[in-house]
């Protein structure tokens, strides 16, 4: 049987209201790290436990292509079935400062469901994206990161 679709609420403004994943396809790699107000783990800015991971959107799936050194990086997540909505800035409160080092706004995030139940981007709400232009994005992450992540090609 298919996946139940998850309960969205219906927002306020529906033509702003969806990233099309399909359009996102490709391999986006990470090419900053940003901390968000609030308790942070054990990672820094532009932590080497990120820079150069690869997240890899398949149709409607989101997925962290295996690294190619040992990380400590939080990359074992898998979300099929992606679908998005668009949030009020009062939900991304916290992220604005790491969100701007990126050139993104918090007001433009949208998170993330994922059709098979599963999580993605895990604590806090789980991910979160927040497009910065055409072939950039910023995406909130496990433990108060924010990553920015460069689109690089669909191969």
């Amino acid at each position: 049987p298919a996946p139940a679709a998850p309960r969205l609420l219906t927002p306020a403004d529906p033509a702003a209201s969806i990233l099309s994943i399909p359009h996102l396809q490709g391999r986006w790699r990470v090419t900053g790290v940003a901390l968000a107000d609030g308790r942070v783990q054990a990672y820094a800015a532009d932590d080497p436990a990120y820079m150069g991971q690869v997240m890899t959107i398949s149709g409607t799936t989101l997925d962290w292509s295996p690294s190619p050194q040992p990380t400590t990086a939080n990359l074992g997540d898998t979300c099929i079935g992606a679908a998005t909505m668009r949030l009020p800035a009062a939900a991304s409160a916290g992220m604005a400062s790491a969100l701007a080092r990126f050139g993104a706004r918090a007001d433009a995030g949208h998170e993330i469901a994922c059709l098979d139940g599963g999580g993605w981007g895990g604590d806090g709400g789980g991910a979160r994206l927040f497009p910065i232009d055409a072939r950039t994005l910023a995406m909130r992450w496990y433990d108060n990161v924010v990553l920015k992540l460069e689109w690089q090609g669909r191969g």
